[in-house]
Order: C-alpha cells, then structure tokens, then sequence
C-alpha cells in the first residue's frame, strides 16, 4: 500500500478515494405493491463522517489570520477519512510513510498552536481550554507513533481522535481566539502559517510517496 497526498492505495487496486463515493439507492420492490413507498438509502450518521462542508463555510467567515490553520484542518479532515478505509491493510511501510507526512504537515501546525496561540490564552486564564488542546496533540503524537509500527488499532484511533480534535478546534479554540486575542497575536499566526491549502504543496513529495 502507498500513501501520499491524492490518497491511500493499495497494490494493484483502485485508488480508497473511490470508496467514498454516495451508496447507491436501496433496491425497489418488485413488483413494487399498491402503496409501498420506495426505500430510502441509508445516510451515514453525523458522527461517522467529517462536514466538509461545513468546514469549508468555517473557513470563509473565519478571521482571515487563521485561515491558514483552519485549512489545515480541511486536509486534516480528508486525511482521516483515507485512514479510516485504509486500516484493513495497513503495514509498517504505510506507518513510517504516514509518521513522515505527519511531521511534515501536522506537527507544524500543532507548532504554531503551541508556541503562539496556547500562551496567549493561558495568559487570559484560559487554562482549561489551553490543556485539552495539549492533552489532544500528546493523544495524537502517542497513536501516530504506535501507527508507524503498523498497528491499525492505533491507526484508528488516531483518525477518531483527529476527527474529534479538528472539530473542537474549529468549534471551541477559534473562536475563543478570535474574540479573546489580541490582533497582534493572530497576526504572529498569520505570519507563521502557510496559506491556505498551501502545507501539503510546498515540498516536492519523498520518494516514497
């Protein structure tokens, strides 16, 4: 299996991405009886997929110095999904691959969170917010190591939690930042993030990839 940034494949296989396709329509009876409505298909619960959608409408009407971390966690959000589909088969090359890209395109961002937006709320007395944000990037550091080893449980776990992570950030930690800090700190993470959509583009791609 290889991974990079199009998506996780398998050897020989079409490319995971295809498996998120819509479900096809729940089969009609037939023959269809006097009455009988025509089933439904069946649609995947809130909790089971991230609202792309709705983080991209975050993204618009969020303050634009932080543009660049809420993309972050647009692309945060397509990687899980790819994990979470890729678990069955996962080895150890495909978690040394992922433990690589994670260095590359989330510790950056956890970087910045860490070293500019954390002590400034801490700062306001925003403690409590300050340690689930720390306790969720520790969470995620200890399943992405376990991951690299191959282990799919980790590696599950590690795509729940980022899914949950990314959530609270755009619900909780942004908006508090955006009402609570001053502009010059939001300014110092405007200067220190890529643009938006830009992490992942910036460097060629490793061999591996």
């Amino acid at each position: 299996m290889r991974i990079g940034r199009s998506g996780l494949r398998r050897q020989g296989s079409a490319p995971l991405t295809a498996a998120f396709a819509t479900p096809p329509l729940a089969q009609r009876r037939h023959p269809r009886e006097p009455g009988a409505r025509r089933a439904r298909p069946s649609r995947p619960s809130r909790s089971a997929l991230p609202h792309l959608g709705s983080l991209r409408f975050a993204i618009v009407h969020r303050h634009p110095h932080l543009h660049g971390l809420s993309s972050d966690h647009h692309d945060a959000l397509v990687l899980a999904r790819e994990l979470e589909r890729a678990a069955e088969h996962w080895t150890r090359a495909d978690g040394e691959a992922l433990a690589a890209r994670f260095a590359r395109e989330l510790e950056p961002h956890f970087a910045i969170e860490e070293s500019v937006l954390l002590p400034a709320l801490r700062a306001l007395g925003r403690s409590a917010l300050v340690e689930r944000v720390l306790a969720d990037h520790a969470r995620l550091r200890a399943d992405i190591a376990a991951a690299a080893t191959g282990d799919a449980f980790a590696l599950r776990s590690f795509a729940a939690k980022l899914t949950e992570h990314v959530r609270f950030e755009e619900r909780e930690l942004f908006p508090a930042c955006e009402r609570e800090l001053a502009l010059e700190v939001l300014e110092e993470v405007a200067r220190r993030s890529p643009p938006p959509g830009g992490r992942g583009l910036r460097q060629e791609p490793p061999p591996y990839m």
